[in-house]
């Protein structure tokens, strides 16, 4: 969390630092948007939904941005992955939110989804890497207000099976520390076309799970996921 609260300070700080510089030299052929196609690995930790949970997520990402300097860019946008379901059989031993799973509910199906969006903030700093051609090196950070949910339907349990077991619906919102590397390159036209790799620090969220179909349960499972990484490709068109 203290390192968050730098980064925001830091953030803050360069835009009104850079204001003069917007309020005196705003031109519309400064702004731009983009459109990537991205793929978020979000694994989880061992023990909590390591082995139910999909840990590969196809995502959109659009934003609009303003160059602020030739080298500086701020940058404003959405990320939303596709929602996907992963069905899992579980067997005794086993443990899934952290509890083994007990021999008389082996082996234990389970079907379970995950979807990770919220918009995001980020510096851009840009570097022209050779004289002549309008190719550049890219490195950002910024922040993401996160919401990460999942949902775990334990559809049947032991031999013979039993069935109309609860779900378990997982939320959490959380301001995430992301860093970018990549390349890009403008055409004649000015469209240009990125490539990168994303970090996201969503390792630090704790989802607590809020149970549908019953009132009381003996134990609130948490699902612990590891940081996000992001591959990302896409156009860049200015206004």
């Amino acid at each position: 969390m203290e390192l968050i609260k730098k980064v925001m300070g830091c953030l803050v700080f360069l835009v009104l630092a850079c204001g003069p510089v917007v309020s005196k030299d705003l031109k519309s052929e400064d702004f731009y948007i983009g459109l990537d196609g991205q793929m978020r690995q979000m694994k989880f930790n061992k023990d909590f939904g390591h082995l139910i949970m999909k840990k590969n997520h196809p995502q959109t990402n659009i934003y609009v941005g303003y160059k602020i300097k030739d080298n500086l860019w701020i940058e404003i946008g959405r990320e939303s992955t596709v929602t996907k379901t992963k069905e899992t059989c579980v067997y005794a031993g086993q443990r899934v939110n952290g509890v083994a799973i007990p021999a008389s509910v082996s082996p234990a199906l389970y079907r379970t989804k995950v979807r990770a969006k919220g918009p995001h903030i980020d510096l851009v700093f840009s570097k022209k890497i050779f004289d002549g051609y309008s190719t550049r090196a890219l490195g950002s950070v910024g922040l993401s207000a996160v919401t990460i949910s999942c949902q775990r339907v334990l559809l049947q349990a032991g031999i013979p099976p039993v069935y109309n077991h609860p779900t378990r619906d997982m939320k959490k919102k959380s301001i995430s520390l992301r860093l970018m590397g990549g390349i890009q390159h403008n055409f004649r036209n000015g469209i240009g076309i990125r490539g990168y790799l994303s970090f996201v620090n969503t390792g630090r969220m704790d989802i607590k799970s809020k149970d549908s179909g019953v009132k009381k349960l003996p134990v609130i499972p948490k699902v612990l996921p590891k940081d996000s990484f992001i591959v990302g490709i896409g156009f860049v068109v200015p206004f």
